[in-house]
């Protein structure tokens, strides 16, 4: 497909498909706040701690856009020192954005707000929001209470829409982060075997994959499956060609179990004959792609154009949906920012998918979802994009790409 469109011309698509009913698969609570909620929180923060502070010295971003290029910039930092997250630690990005989720309010703010903009500006009426709890413990509230909070969050945007006669869905996963301890993981995995809120959907360990295999976390695994546990592992996400484990970690996760796999990039080198391509198909194990967020790191994936998801469709993976992975700080000044609608629009015009693959891509994220989306919903949504979003796309396609 000839990309040479003018800017005029991609809004003209991304309207398409910002009416386009979507899933949303893979999100980070941290990492997708809103500037609105951030300015909110940091006067209760400021409040709470007047001593603290919040931004840089003399400096208060004007709007999402300075805050966004402003974390990019610390991210892009991180990446040059070797993006490596010490022991009990995470990435600067992810700990500025964390100061403002340490309180019940917060994350129940964040969470409704997270949604609110998901279904009112993007269409998303399922959704999975995911967090690691220990990171918003430090000051005072327990990783039970965390959870909590965050599962009276999303309760309480369900029930907004509900009010207005909508349906809107999905739920909460817990995440371990490979560069805390182990134990941390598996003791978290007991906290969840006993927590019985219908909004915990599953078990995800993230995090800095290049430096802590998942191998090393089997025995938190193994314990998830004997609890009855969904899980959905980040696997895959960083270049095989630059770290021996990557490959290996899809592994780890399929042979455990994992029902999904969060990026899975690196299934680009594994060939369709291999004993794990055999498993991945004969278990059913879907993969949450994540367009921006992959492309950010040019280590990883050099380009959109270059991004495996074509291939993936060819090779019939099944892709969970088109995820941002985190809505503020995926992307960067040179390819933009994440966000729902967008994504669709890159693998349309950047990755050559085409329409009818993109409403496959949002009905294998409905099926994938692990809170079991009701068939109506999966229909209505794919009436949709069968009776107006296809032809509009093809429409705008056929007006504007013709000649190429």
């Amino acid at each position: 497909m000839n990309q040479q469109v003018t800017a005029s011309q991609r809004q003209e698509l991304w309207d398409i498909f910002q009416k386009a009913p979507k899933p949303q698969l893979h999100l980070h609570l941290d990492g997708s706040l809103s500037f609105n909620f951030i300015m909110k929180a940091a006067k209760r923060l400021q409040s709470r701690k007047p001593e603290e502070e919040v931004f840089e010295k003399n400096w208060i971003p004007k709007n999402e856009e300075e805050l966004f290029l402003w974390l990019a910039k610390i991210t892009n930092e991180d990446v040059n020192s070797h993006f490596k997250a010490e022991e009990c630690d995470n990435w600067r990005a992810f700990n500025f954005c964390n100061k403002f989720l340490q309180t019940k309010e917060d994350l129940i703010e964040a969470t409704f707000d997270i949604m609110h903009r998901g279904h009112d500006e993007h269409n998303i009426n399922y959704l999975e929001i995911r967090f690691a709890p220990v990171l918003h413990t430090l000051e005072g509230l327990t990783e039970e209470e965390v959870i909590h909070a965050v599962g009276e969050g999303f309760e309480k945007g369900v029930q907004h829409w509900k009010d207005l006669g909508k349906h809107v869905d999905g739920g909460i996963i817990i995440c371990a982060l490979r560069s805390f301890p182990v134990s941390d993981a598996i003791n978290l995995v007991k906290k969840m075997s006993t927590i019985k809120h219908e909004r915990v959907l599953a078990f995800d360990i993230a995090g800095d994959e290049g430096n802590y295999p998942l191998r090393e976390f089997k025995e938190a695994l193994q314990l998830a499956n004997e609890c009855g546990i969904d899980m959905t592992l980040h696997a895959g996400e960083w270049s095989e060609k630059l770290h021996d484990s990557i490959i290996d970690n899809i592994k780890v996760a399929v042979h455990h179990g994992s029902k999904r796999i969060g990026h899975g990039v690196a299934l680009r080198s594994v060939d369709h004959t291999d004993e794990l391509m055999t498993h991945l198909q004969a278990k059913n194990v879907f993969v949450e792609v994540n367009l921006t967020s992959n492309v950010s790191d040019p280590r990883n994936v050099p380009s959109f154009e270059e991004h495996p998801l074509p291939s993936f469709l060819e090779r019939n993976i099944k892709v969970a949906g088109l995820n941002v992975d985190n809505w503020l700080l995926a992307g960067n000044k040179d390819i933009g920012r994440a966000e729902p609608t967008g994504e669709f629009v890159r693998a349309f015009l950047d990755c050559g998918v085409t329409s009818k693959q993109l409403s496959e891509i949002a009905k294998t994220g409905y099926i994938a979802g692990f809170r079991n989306v009701s068939e109506s919903i999966i229909k209505d949504a794919m009436e949709i994009w069968e009776s107006e979003i296809i032809p509009k796309i093809d429409g705008w396609k056929e007006k504007h790409l013709s000649q190429g």
